[in-house]
């Protein structure tokens, strides 16, 4: 069998399980096995003295998440989704099944949907009629708070029109008159106006004028591949791109917010799914980017979104140490407040004399532990969180954080973080 990784000695991996704090037992790691959550199974290799016995590599870490999410979801079967969506291999029995539902469950939303937009061509739209029954919950309560009915009732027409394959672009307004167009609404939808101001030198990060081409790709997707037509590598790499955007997506806003508001940079929306994210949404996003990947070239290689979650994070665990710091010590607000960084990320003038100012300052040495951050950001871990984060190390050095931030200077904290 080839394993990622390849195989360690049980000394390396009974040693490796005390370095991350592992608190389970052999029995428990053999329980795990046998339910399908700590796979593959070690091996015995042959050697002059009879055989050894060996783990794969992964095994350590994939430990340290069974706890994790053991911690939060006591059922193994709740517990298995999650591994799998976070990345681990686990029995079929834990995603298979689930993947299937959610291919039935849009479709037949789709079929659904196609039927009443043939039988009312003279009536009510289909948003028009959720819109007046009321009762939105979640992402579309939130919207529901910032459009008015008939806009909210165009925004839901435009998630019908992506989902059934009939949307292409975004029509120009009809007339002068017309009050706001399908791209208007979804712009608000998803916060960007709010945040078109927001920028750290000279670039923002430009997500509105790409709307229109992501939804144009996504339209239609699920009809457009079967199930079957896609094979367990490209489910595995769509699962592992819906995972690292949704940790793009939360580390970013949140590494933010407190310097540029709730709105900053038009992630707010983004986050907020990233971070109340379902099981079965999981699911059904993860087909609907592996049929994606299929039918268009325009997505980023799971290599680059995967170094940009690392990133993101990096980023995140940084703004938690400057935002706690100026939390407990108020008398260097004036030198690390948001009122000041945000000053210094839109003037490089600012920025270089903020640098100057940091390099007289010691600081306490940070102890970045990512679980730890990723516990405190929510009082409920969702799927979505635990998916994030129960694969991360225990602890990252400074030298890791500042090395990966370097990556993008423009986008990091990372000169202050080398002035400490």
């Amino acid at each position: 069998m080839v394993v990622a990784g390849g195989w360690i000695s049980q000394a390396e991996f009974d040693a490796g399980l005390v370095s991350l704090g592992c608190t389970s037992t052999p029995r428990q790691h053999e329980r795990w096995r046998n339910e399908g959550l700590l796979l593959p199974r070690p091996r015995q290799r042959p050697n002059y003295r009879g055989s050894i016995v060996e783990h794969p590599a992964t095994a350590v870490r994939q430990v340290r998440a069974i706890e994790r999410a053991l911690d939060v979801k006591r059922d193994f079967k709740e517990a298995g989704a999650v591994l799998w969506a976070a990345g681990f291999e686990v029995d079929d029995r834990y995603w298979r099944e689930q993947l299937e539902g959610a291919d039935r469950v849009t479709r037949r939303i789709t079929d659904i949907c196609l039927k009443f937009i043939r039988r009312d061509r003279d009536e009510m739209t289909l948003g028009e009629r959720a819109v007046a029954r009321g009762g939105s919950t979640g992402i579309l309560a939130k919207w529901a708070r910032r459009l008015d009915e008939p806009q909210l009732a165009r925004l839901m027409n435009l998630g019908i029109e992506v989902l059934t394959g009939a949307f292409e672009r975004f029509e120009p307004p009809a007339s002068d008159r017309d009050e706001f167009t399908s791209e208007d609404v979804a712009l608000i939808a998803f916060d960007f106006p709010s945040a078109e101001g927001d920028r750290i030198f000279e670039d923002p990060l430009h997500l509105a004028p790409g709307l229109g081409q992501v939804l144009s790709d996504y339209s239609g997707v699920t009809s457009k591949t079967n199930l079957q037509d896609l094979s367990d590598s490209e489910i595995r790499s769509a699962r592992d791109d819906v995972r690292n955007t949704l940790k793009m997506a939360y580390c970013l806003h949140d590494a933010l917010a407190w310097i540029y508001g709730p709105q900053a940079f038009g992630l707010r929306t983004a986050a907020y799914i990233a971070r109340t994210m379902s099981m079965p949404v999981i699911f059904q996003i993860t087909l609907g980017f592996a049929r994606l990947r299929q039918q268009s070239n325009s997505l980023l290689s799971s290599l680059e979104i995967a170094a940009l979650a690392d990133r993101a994070e990096a980023i995140w665990l940084t703004a938690n140490y400057f935002r706690d710091l100026q939390t407990t010590h108020p008398e260097m607000r004036k030198l690390i407040g948001p009122k000041r960084l945000k000053r210094a990320f839109w003037d490089s003038q600012e920025y270089e004399k903020l640098l100057e100012e940091l390099a007289g300052y010691t600081f306490p040495k940070p102890d970045f532990r990512p679980w730890e951050q990723w516990r405190k950001s929510s009082k409920t871990m969702s799927p979505g969180l635990l998916a994030m984060s129960i694969g991360t190390p225990s602890r990252r050095s400074l030298d890791d954080i500042i090395r990966r931030e370097d990556a993008e200077p423009n986008h990091s904290f990372s000169a202050g973080m080398a002035s400490l």
